[in-house]
């Protein structure tokens, strides 16, 4: 986002990346503007949804990409009805009981894949039994392109 401040300055938001241990927040930035540049009121409203996929929920917003459990369907794209919608900064929040039937968040299919390796290990105490075995499960990239 971007906004034109006092005199020769505008302010931009921007998310930063992300990891397991950093949740993403939004940094403020200042920018000094001069005299034969231009800069316009850019306001993008950034819209967050909660969706459920495989029975599982995830947290997207537009332009994330997420992984589920594999997805069994022809089609390029998926549109879901949202279980809650909100504005980053939580201040217009709308909550389904269970969807929201007026929301979609649009989906489109990026791949299918397959996941890392888990290892599923068995034992039994003092009866010198141990199994271990393991898979990768089949999973879909999804990219939300819209939420509506």
């Amino acid at each position: 986002m971007c906004f034109l401040g006092a005199k020769n300055t505008a302010y931009f938001i921007c998310k930063t990346p992300h990891s397991y241990y950093n949740p993403p927040h939004y940094e403020l930035h200042f920018l000094e503007v001069y005299e034969n540049t231009h800069v316009t009121r850019l306001i993008i409203i950034i819209m967050i949804a909660v969706i459920e996929v495989g029975g599982k929920q995830y947290t997207v917003q537009k332009g994330d990409e997420i992984t589920v459990d594999r997805q069994n369907t022809d089609k390029k794209t998926m549109t879901l009805k949202p279980m809650l919608v909100s504005d980053a900064e939580g201040k217009e929040t709308e909550i389904g009981t269970p969807f929201l039937e007026e929301r979609k968040v649009g989906l489109k299919i990026v791949d299918h894949i397959k996941g890392e390796k888990i290892k599923v290990f068995k034992m039994k105490a003092k009866k010198r039994y141990a199994r271990t075995r393991g898979f990768r499960p089949h999973q879909t990239i999804l990219k939300v392109t819209s939420i509506a």
